[in-house]
């Protein structure tokens, strides 16, 4: 019997087989190439998933280097700190050295032991952690035991002004008192020492020898009552510094006061 095409059932079957081959044979071609862009989106994702697992294991294995240099970064510092502090530690300890072995010295006091003066003033200057007054201080030192009184002088009043209107009021009347210790012993200038004399006092009221060694000078030039009152006051100051009683005897003799 004939269908709607004209043709016979068996024929109409056969058409629809061929058909529906057709159409899977059209859509495999035109999955295939769907298919080979999955596959290759597939070995892409893969792959790029590799590179980032390795460059993670990479990074990972970097920063673990870096934290591990960091770290010894941060021992290597405390080193140094440790290092710079006891460096620091030495170099106070030198100027404290240094410090003290000028402390006190005076000209004066190089005349009565000339042998420890020139041991101060040699670990003075060798040492490098002495400030500029301690050089200077030792600079005298060498000065006067040379026999360079002026310049010895010299030294000295410089380190007085360097000082002067500062808190150091020791040595600022130190400074003045070698002065006028080397004006009056070496050079006979009383006049001058007296007047060294009268800064050193005036920066530190309490230098018995200060008062001492003016009221010698005065004796010298005849002043006696102001010998007299120099003498009271070194006294007053060190009751048991006993030149001073006997020049103040020799004085009151100059005077006639026999009692």
């Amino acid at each position: 019997m004939p269908s709607e095409t004209g043709l016979d059932a068996a024929s109409d079957v056969e058409i629809e087989r061929r058909f529906n081959e057709l159409r899977r044979e059209l859509l495999d071609d035109r999955m295939k190439p769907v298919d080979w862009w999955l596959a290759a989106t597939a070995v892409f994702l893969t792959l790029l998933g590799v590179v980032a697992v390795i460059a993670g294991y990479v990074g990972f294995r970097r920063f673990r280097g870096i934290e591990a240099e960091a770290r010894g970064n941060v021992d290597a510092a405390r080193g140094h700190a440790e290092t710079a502090r006891g460096l620091v530690g030495e170099i106070k300890e030198k100027h404290v050295e240094a410090a003290e072995l000028v402390e006190g010295l005076n000209a004066q006091a190089v005349s009565d032991a000339p042998n420890e003066a020139d041991r101060v003033a040699a670990s003075v200057q060798e040492n490098p952690q002495a400030s500029p007054i301690e050089q200077a201080i030792a600079a005298a030192i060498l000065l006067q035991r040379r026999g360079d009184i002026e310049g010895a002088i010299e030294k000295w009043r410089a380190i007085a002004n360097v000082v002067d209107g500062t808190d150091n009021k020791e040595l600022e009347a130190r400074a003045w008192f070698s002065v006028g210790y080397l004006l009056q012993e070496q050079n006979n200038d009383l006049e001058s020492a007296i007047s060294a004399y009268d800064k050193a006092i005036q920066s530190k009221p309490d230098v018995v020898a200060a008062y001492y060694n003016r009221g010698n000078a005065k004796y010298e030039l005849d002043r006696y009552e102001d010998a007299v009152a120099d003498y009271d006051k070194a006294a007053g100051l060190e009751p048991n510094l006993f030149a001073t009683y006997n020049n103040r005897d020799n004085v009151k003799n100059k005077l006639g006061r026999y009692e």
